[in-house]
Parts: C-alpha cells; sequence; structure tokens
C-alpha cells in the first residue's frame, strides 16, 4: 500500500508539510526531517511577505496591535528602566545617553522581518489543539494575534480534504440517468442533480 501510495504523493509532500505546520492541531507532527521543517516554515514567511507587501491594510492592522502591546507594557518598561539604573548606579554612574538609548532601543519600530518572525515564533509556541476541535475556528478567534500568518492559512486550510463529496456527485448522476431514464434532457439532469445534492440544507 506505501509502495502505492507514496508515487501519488512524492511531488505534493512540500504543500502537504505546510498545510500539517499551519494547523494548530498537528504543527509538532514529526516531519521527515528537520531541514523539510525549515524549509516549509521558509515557504510559509515568503507567503507572509507577499501579503504584507500586497495588503494595504495589513501595516495598518500591524500598526494598532503594536501601540496595544506598547500601551500594555508601557508601566512595566518604565518600571523596568528605573530598576536599571538603580541596579547600576550601585556600581557606576549610568550617564543620561545611556538612559535615553535605553528608551530609543525599546521604541525602535519593528521591521517586516521581525514581525514576521515573532508571529510564526509565537504560533510554534502556542498549546497544542485538540484533535476534535476545528482549526478554522481557532483561526478565526486568533486573526487578531497573527494577522499576517491567519491569511496564509485560510489559503491553505480552505482545500477540501477528500474527493468523497465530489464523488457521491458522480454516483447521484449515475442513479438518476439509468437505463429506463435515458431520455432525460442534460438540462433536467443538471436540476435533479442540485436538488439531490442540496436538499438537506432545506430540511
Amino acid at each position: 500500500m506505501r509502495a502505492d501510495l507514496e508515487p501519488r504523493y512524492a511531488d505534493s509532500e512540500p504543500f502537504l508539510i505546510e498545510c500539517t505546520m499551519l494547523d494548530p492541531r498537528l504543527k509538532t507532527t514529526t516531519f521527515p526531517s528537520e531541514i523539510e521543517k525549515e524549509e516549509a516554515l521558509k515557504v510559509i514567511k515568503e507567503q507572509m511577505t507577499s501579503i504584507i507587501n500586497d495588503d494595504a491594510r495589513v501595516p495598518d492592522i500591524l500598526v494598532e496591535r503594536e501601540d496595544e502591546n506598547n500601551n500594555s507594557s508601557m508601566a512595566y518598561n518604565a518600571t523596568d528602566t528605573m530598576d536599571t539604573c538603580k541596579n547600576q548606579s550601585s556600581r557606576h554612574s549610568l550617564g543620561l545617553g545611556d538612559m535615553l538609548n535605553s528608551f530609543i532601543t525599546k521604541n525602535v519600530p519593528p521591521s517586516k522581518n521581525d514581525i514576521i518572525d515573532a508571529e510564526v515564533k509565537s504560533y510554534m509556541s502556542e498549546p497544542i489543539l485538540e484533535y476534535k476541535e476545528d482549526p478554522l475556528k481557532w483561526w478565526r478567534k486568533k486573526q487578531k494575534t497573527y494577522p499576517v500568518l491567519a491569511q496564509v492559512a485560510s489559503r491553505y486550510l480552505v482545500m477540501q480534504g477528500t474527493s468523497v463529496p465530489s464523488e457521491r456527485i458522480f454516483s447521484t448522476a449515475g442513479d438518476l440517468v439509468s437505463a429506463h431514464r435515458a431520455c432525460l434532457d442534460p438540462e433536467n439532469v443538471d436540476m435533479l442533480i442540485f436538488v439531490k445534492t442540496n436538499i438537506k440544507m432545506i430540511e
């Protein structure tokens, strides 16, 4: 069985690894190799860069998120800086230039690469989602936390994981068009298949 499956999925393996990385239930799955894992992350980061460059709304979202983070950590940063001053003053005098530099360094706006790396690193450190949970609902809840990575995930996780529904349509057509019903117009066959496939939505 394995020998039969391997040729079918050989070309799509990198794509499947990328899908697995973006599924919060499976992201820590043992991959074929660490190199392939890093290659998958590289492709994901390239797509994140493309989204930031192409989508005019993304920089605004990132700025808003950065402002929220700065506001929430402002008190901590001030306290941390004062504690640093007190600790260092016991050893030597802290110049004004050093104090200003500590503030400037902490307020340097992050680059695109910094934002991408931070999102990926934070996502990978998130707790594993239980297998029974819906990864799409998880990403919907986390899209403000990971505004760029969530867009990449939506490109991968919307693919249908099985061909069963489409195969059922062919089976339905075979049930409708038989030797005893060979004179049905194609238009009528289309309508009958549509009704059969969607009837459960109105029941």
